[in-house]
């Protein structure tokens, strides 16, 4: 047996990737089988053998049991090898070996075994809405495994890796004041939502930066979907006829703006400049190409990979003592044809570069 080790995610990625792009179908294909077992030393068995003595004779039951409480469609042709497949991929021990052409379907293998759940870890990846987080009020001796969270409001004891969603807010409207707009609305997304009271919020300080009081009448609420976009620009031009940049909460809601914009023979950004927010690659194919704070979740990624393991090893006291903390990750503004200005009014010095200095997150 060859041993291949990896450093880290990125490394895991390029190791399991490599050589599998197959130029004739454009498709990656690997040319592979691959297992994942928590422990090196499993002998070549299926889960089902590895349940010991009379295996055999248990495999029936099983799949009967299995098959009773599942949905009577969830297989086609009621195959005993379909329901296997299916089985298996539910956690029940089969036949069938767990070799797969799918490595990340082999890491789920790898991480299955609740026997190695000591050292096991958690991202909690769950946006933070209304008070989903009120759990962990309870939980006073600690969370039972290593934990990592993104996207939520700084709290004691518990790491958490996020976008600066107020730097990127105060960063997109900052922008919008330096192309000489002054009447900058904004389109924000559920207000139960941490992440849009947080974009909210850097819209609202950029411009009482630069003396522009922002009131109740130059704001409106979406959903995040392109409809609600649409619909929220509506309002808000009716409210605050002289608005002429617009700060939407995400890229969806900035499609709708600029949906609507078009059907009412309103120019951007000569009218109207508008600013999105999540870096979607099919920004740049909008019309025009849309003006948009990009998160960077490839970084987001690896930096809670990296807090997670490291949190891991302390606790197994193969390192220093972990100590949770926050940790921003700074978004980046990407400047396109939505917001660049036809006319400038004046000077306005910005207070942040397009990538702009994070702060701690509260």
């Amino acid at each position: 047996m060859t041993d291949i080790i990896v450093e880290d995610w990125l490394d895991l990625h390029d190791k399991l990737f490599r050589a599998v792009w197959q130029p004739d179908i454009r498709r990656f294909r690997a040319q592979l089988a691959y297992r994942g077992l928590s422990n090196a030393a499993y002998d070549l068995s299926t889960s089902l053998m590895r349940l010991g003595d009379g295996y055999d004779r248990l495999e029936k039951h099983l799949l009967r049991n299995f098959r009773k409480y599942a949905h009577r469609d969830a297989v086609p042709n009621d195959s005993n090898w379909n329901w296997l497949t299916l089985a298996q991929h539910h956690g029940l021990p089969t036949r069938l070996m767990d070799w797969t052409f799918s490595p990340y379907v082999a890491m789920h293998f790898a991480t299955a075994n609740p026997e190695a759940f000591a050292t096991d870890g958690v991202i909690w990846a769950v946006a933070e809405v209304g008070d989903n987080r009120a759990w962990l009020d309870e939980q006073l001796g600690g969370l039972p495994v290593p934990t990592i969270f993104l996207t939520m409001q700084a709290r004691p004891d518990v790491t958490i890796v996020a976008i600066d969603n107020y730097a990127g807010g105060r960063m997109a409207t900052e922008h919008l004041l330096q192309q000489g707009y002054r009447h900058v609305g904004h389109i924000s997304g559920p207000l139960d939502w941490w992440e849009a009271r947080q974009r909210r919020a850097g819209w609202h300080d950029a411009l009482l930066a630069a003396g522009i009081a922002p009131g109740e009448l130059h704001a409106e609420e979406g959903d995040w979907s392109s409809a609600s976009g649409e619909q929220a620009i509506g309002r808000l031009l009716a409210r605050y006829p002289h608005v002429d940049a617009v700060f939407s909460a995400n890229d969806q809601m900035a499609l709708g703006v600029l949906q609507a914009a078009c059907r009412e023979g309103i120019q951007v950004p000569h009218d109207l400049a508008v600013v999105g927010f999540d870096g979607l690659p099919e920004a740049e194919h909008y019309w025009p190409p849309l003006t948009t704070v990009v998160q960077d979740l490839r970084q987001l990624g690896c930096t809670a990979i990296q807090e997670l393991i490291r949190a891991i090893e302390a606790g197994r006291g193969d390192g220093a003592r972990y100590e949770p903390r926050v940790i921003p990750i700074c978004p980046e503004l990407i400047v396109r044809e939505s917001s660049r200005a036809t006319r400038l009014q004046g000077e306005f010095v910005p207070h942040a570069t397009h990538k702009s200095a994070c702060r701690e997150m509260s």
